[in-house]
């Protein structure tokens, strides 16, 4: 049996930085950052797939306060409410699943937010404008049109969370849901509370 405070040394990110002090190469850090923050979702025993424009950032923030970086959100316009954070923003639930392994994924309780399409991309429209993402002349009429055709090629729509539609981040490769609960945006304080 491993006494507490080495168990928590193991789960903290004091020894990936020891080990990579070691290697001193950027990719074996990225490597076992990634393997540190596995461990922590297995820990926990929950993952939580953000989607953008749900209210993702405010949860991931306070996950990250409560539960560690692995669940953190930095990129924040409100600075004073960042976290740090190992994976980047929103990771598609198949993708989540094969970083994780299917084991992992069927052990743990997944769960996301879902938004009503037309307000999801109004409020994405609105950021983008926001932060100078898209060009300010851009009606939301325009903005649409530019999402309809968008690609990962596409100018202001190389990001995949600026395309993406809810069903790209919750089903899994043959279009089977594989997330354990979905809550609704316009119900999330009664589902979240279920959770």
């Amino acid at each position: 049996m491993l006494s507490k405070n080495f168990q928590n040394y193991i789960y903290s990110s004091q020894l990936v930085n020891n080990i990579c002090s070691v290697f001193r190469r950027p990719n074996v850090k990225r490597f076992l950052k990634k393997a540190y923050g596995c461990l922590s979702i297995v820990r926990h025993g929950f993952w939580f797939v953000d989607i953008p424009r749900t209210s993702s950032s405010s949860l991931r923030s306070e996950f990250g306060k409560h539960f560690g970086r692995v669940y953190g959100k930095k990129n924040l316009i409100e600075k004073e409410h960042a976290t740090s954070q190992i994976f980047v923003d929103h990771i598609p639930a198949r993708e989540m699943r094969s970083l994780l392994g299917n084991s992992i994924w069927k052990r743990i309780f997944t769960f996301t937010i879902v938004r009503n399409p037309w307000d999801r991309t109004h409020s994405m429209y609105n950021y983008r404008q926001k932060v100078f993402g898209i060009p300010r002349e851009w009606s939301f009429r325009d903005y649409v049109f530019a999402l309809e055709g968008a690609s990962c090629e596409s100018e202001f729509f190389e990001y995949h969370g600026y395309r993406y539609g809810a069903s790209e981040y919750v089903l899994g490769d043959n279009g089977e849901i594989i997330v354990d609960f979905i809550a609704r945006y316009e119900n999330r304080s009664h589902d979240l509370k279920m959770i």
